[in-house]
């Protein structure tokens, strides 16, 4: 609801210090005023917290998609502040890269008040913590490397291998050659370019097939 109080902004700017703005009901125009009188006024720590002003919100009004939105236009920390009902919208806040959570809380709903319906117990604070954190880890980077804890499994992928004794010289044909497991092999996309050349060596059923063994070459 402060928002749009620029003066306030500029007071708060002025002390040096973090601030965090909700973006309820604001338009795109407001939020930048607010964040630009942030900056002006020597606050350079600033995030916003995407927002719906419902109290609850519903599910289908909250568009969590508009976190990336504001990410990308303001360049600034975009969190999510919550006011449904469960954990549901901030755990897929976190997953499309909210960096922080706003969530009410109470000690038991039971004993009432003006936000207790959507607020969380301390039980189902601590798991939306543990869950968000969890989240935010899995999430990695955008830069794609494949993990450690694959490498033991390539054992399992399909490559070329023999299923006839084969002389030094023959012309290999598709009943001497498979694509099984394990994946010690020659990649199966040789497949096509195996059948048809000729052996360097003699090979024995179950022999893999190879650069060495037959007359491709890498460039192949």
């Amino acid at each position: 609801f402060e928002l749009i109080d620029l003066p306030l902004i500029e007071y708060i700017a002025k002390k040096k210090k973090p601030i965090i703005i909700s973006t309820g009901m604001a338009e795109l125009s407001e939020i930048n005023d607010a964040i630009e009188t942030a900056k002006i006024n020597g606050c350079d720590e600033i995030a916003i917290m995407h927002c719906i002003s419902a109290y609850p919100a519903k599910l289908n009004y909250v568009n969590l998609k508009f976190i990336k939105k504001l990410k990308k236009e303001f360049k600034v920390h975009v969190g999510f502040s919550d006011h449904t009902l469960g954990t549901t919208a901030c755990l897929s806040a976190v997953a499309l890269g909210a960096a922080l959570i706003e969530k009410h809380f109470t000690l038991a709903r039971q004993d009432g008040g003006v936000d207790s319906a959507f607020s969380a117990e301390p039980n189902e604070m601590k798991k939306l913590v543990k869950d968000c954190k969890d989240i935010h880890i899995s999430l990695g980077s955008e830069i794609f490397k494949r993990s450690e804890d694959e490498k033991s499994n390539v054992v399992f992928r399909r490559s070329l291998y023999f299923v006839e004794n084969l002389n030094k010289g023959q012309i290999i044909k598709k009943n001497h050659i498979r694509r099984i497991r394990p994946g010690f092999g020659l990649s199966p996309k040789y497949y096509e370019k195996v059948l048809g050349s000729k052996l360097k060596r003699n090979v024995e059923k179950g022999d893999r097939v190879s650069l060495e063994n037959t007359n491709l070459n890498k460039n192949d």
